[in-house]
């Protein structure tokens, strides 16, 4: 069933890990890490240890007389005997594999993920880098102690390993459908296929309430007319993929970079997708750390653009920050993905369109924006890296309060390594000389589409206009109903209710009353110094 059906399973199944040293035909990356390799101790030691054991015999497949007594008194009243514990040595010591069974049992399912966890003391012991040319390896684990039978002589071990592979937030939870590029790859076939039969219903349908205007793809695929609507010109429908529209911007934005799918998702703004970095509006709101009074701003602007998205005036909103256990491993809202996935299937739908009708024209418009899109999504990745974001601080929690503009109060809180990645330094680096000219050759290719356009039947041009304006609108609901953002592994969102307060101040005074520390509150400007604390100081009012 896992070889059949490996979209349905979950990787629930301990065994042991049957690894080879890295081929420079199979895996050229780790083959020249294993080059270069010069292993640990712990390594060298586990490979000697398999080496010796490899050929002294590992207790497998090996009938061992000594235990015969033992043996007989455990199946004593088994109907095989003492066959029962043998059987399956036997067999596997004995059978032909001509179709190559055997070996494909040893090895891992693609796309499966799946942890390893190494005693000292097992009989076969492997080096890491040997041990992730298994597959998609999202737990090492190397425990001090442990033979063979860890799962009896270490239980806790091996319990909190599975439970950071298979439970509930774990790198392995859930079913891996979503993430299967080769289920993807087999969905996007079918749906193409589905895709033909509903645009020839369409015809049909078309044919019969307008005779004339569109004929049926059996009976004379070439007649088709591409004037459906006489009379009406579309020459300008390309303008509107140059409108300035921040929508694709600022999805982006929300996920803090561009999915493989969103390089067929087709929005006017396409050439505004590199000014994501300036939806903050160029503010960078002042920022206490209600733990230690430190008073600094927010230089993060996705971070900014949340905030500001989220935030009420004369409302404090508290919101959490939290590192993802991987920076890809999100599982998006079923409601986001679903309208992020249909203009993808709209875009297929345009394309299959246009072959059949033969408009090539308006083919080829289609293919310049998904290849403009492309590019910008692709230097978006690039630039989507994590850079300086201060001095790591492991296990400290930090409370930070933020004032924003038209009096939008919002409290982050979290790990500060976490509020570190959010609010310190660039969310996008910039751009290098290769990265601009590919977002300008891009932003070209839109400008000289817009002049092609006219060459495209007014059937192709309906369809490119349906097509801008649903996927337009698909996104723009997603990013409004996007309740997180997503960056460099770490997610925010809104935790609890908005609190409205009459006056700032009363904010600042139950915000003290908790802290226990007014200096922040000082250095904000929320609150005067008081007299007999002040000396030398300017009273400042804004």
């Amino acid at each position: 069933m896992g070889f059949l059906y490996p979209q349905h399973c979950k990787p629930s199944h301990l065994n042991a890990a049957e690894a080879y040293a890295p081929t420079l035909s199979q895996h050229p990356g780790l083959w020249l890490r294993h080059l270069v390799s010069t292993y640990t101790v712990n390594e060298r030691t586990g490979l000697q240890r398999t080496s010796s054991i490899s050929k002294d015999g590992m207790g497998y497949e090996i009938e061992q007389h000594e235990e015969i007594l033992k043996w007989v008194s455990l199946y004593w009243f088994s109907t095989a005997g003492v066959a029962a514990n043998l059987r399956i040595y036997y067999e596997a010591w004995h059978c032909k594999d001509d179709e190559g069974h055997q070996d494909r049992a040893l090895k891992y399912i693609p796309f499966v993920k799946f942890g390893i966890a190494q005693v000292p003391k097992d009989m076969s012991v492997l080096p890491d880098l040997w041990l992730r040319t298994l597959g998609n390896v999202v737990l090492e684990s190397r425990n001090p102690r442990g033979g063979h039978f860890a799962a009896h002589e270490q239980p806790e071990v091996i319990v909190r390993n599975l439970k950071a592979v298979l439970e509930k937030g774990g790198e392995a939870y859930g079913p891996i459908i979503a993430k299967n590029r080769l289920v993807i790859i087999c969905l996007v076939v079918l749906g193409i296929s589905i895709i033909r039969r509903v645009i020839t219903w369409i015809l049909e349908i078309m044919e019969r309430l307008m005779p004339g205007s569109m004929l049926h793809v059996r009976q004379r695929p070439n007649e088709w007319s591409k004037t459906p609507i006489p009379g009406v010109s579309l020459d300008a429908t390309g303008l509107i993929a140059l409108a300035d529209l921040t929508t694709i911007a600022k999805h982006t934005a929300l996920n803090g970079t561009s999915s493989l799918l969103d390089f067929l998702v087709l929005c006017p703004g396409i050439h505004r997708q590199q000014y994501a970095t300036e939806l903050n509006a160029g503010e960078f709101p002042p920022t206490a750390a209600l733990t230690s009074g430190y008073v600094f701003r927010v230089e993060n602007q996705n971070t900014v653009f949340y905030l500001q998205k989220v935030g009420i005036p004369g409302h404090l909103v508290t919101m959490s920050v939290e590192e993802l256990p991987k920076p890809k491993g999100r599982k998006p809202d079923l409601r986001t993905a679903r309208r992020i996935i249909t203009p993808v299937f709209l875009t297929l739908i345009a394309l299959e369109f246009m072959i059949l009708i033969e408009d090539w024209w308006a083919l080829a418009v289609l293919l310049i924006l998904v290849l403009a899109r492309t590019l910008n999504a692709i230097v978006v990745r690039r630039r989507s890296v994590l850079g300086w974001k201060g001095v790591k601080e492991p296990g400290v929690n930090g409370d930070l309060l933020i004032l924003l503009s038209q009096d939008r109060w919002v409290r982050l809180q979290g790990s500060v390594d976490a509020l570190k990645t959010v609010t310190a330094g660039q969310w996008l680096r910039d751009t290098t000389f290769w990265e601009s000219s590919l977002t300008a050759i891009a932003t070209l290719m839109i400008y000289i589409n817009a002049a092609v356009t006219t060459n495209a039947s007014q059937a192709g041009e309906i369809v490119m206009l349906a097509l801008l304006l649903l996927s337009v609108g698909l996104v723009a609901i997603s990013n409004e109903q996007q309740e997180s953002l997503y960056m460099h592994g770490c997610q925010i969102q809104v935790d609890g209710q908005p609190k409205k307060y009459a006056r700032r101040l009363d904010l600042a005074n139950e915000l003290i009353r908790y802290t226990g520390r007014d200096d922040w509150a000082i250095r904000l400007g929320m609150i005067n110094q008081k007299a007999e604390n002040a000396t030398n100081t300017v009273k400042v009012v804004l």
